[in-house]
């Protein structure tokens, strides 16, 4: 089993607790996993105070690619194990936008989103950006 198939089977979709369970938080354990340096998340304790650390980061893309000091690439690019973004509304994503992880194995590319109670699965050519991680 790879490294990334591990991680996403050991992972539990959890409810949102905005201090400790939203949709950046797998996706930055698994940054952490990858590349072995933790991403510096920021500390929120409301969906306001995310919005409001995001919107003042430049909006969900500018503060993923701050938070993981690196910029997106296009979607095209993506491979397993790399970030994407979906906007608001694109797949659920809610107002501020959803973060994925590119699964490997499947055609057309899939990616995992932990948004929630449940994971959910997005193909990955509805996302905005994708972010290359440990390449």
């Amino acid at each position: 089993m790879s490294l990334l198939t591990e991680f996403i089977a050991q992972q539990q979709p959890r409810a949102v607790d905005w201090s400790e369970s939203h949709c950046c938080t797998i996706p930055a354990r698994w940054v952490a996993v990858a590349e072995g340096v933790a991403p510096p998340m920021p500390a929120v304790d409301s969906q306001l105070e995310a919005l409001s650390t995001i919107l003042r980061r430049g909006g969900l893309v500018e503060a993923v690619s701050q938070i993981i000091s690196r910029r997106p690439v296009a979607t095209e690019h993506a491979r397993p194990g790399d970030l994407v973004a979906f906007a608001p509304g694109v797949v659920g994503a809610g107002g501020i936008g959803v973060i994925g992880i590119v699964l490997e194995g499947l055609e057309p590319l899939l990616a995992i989103a932990f948004a929630g109670p449940q994971a959910t699965l997005h193909p990955v050519s509805a996302a905005a950006v994708a972010w290359e991680i440990a390449r």
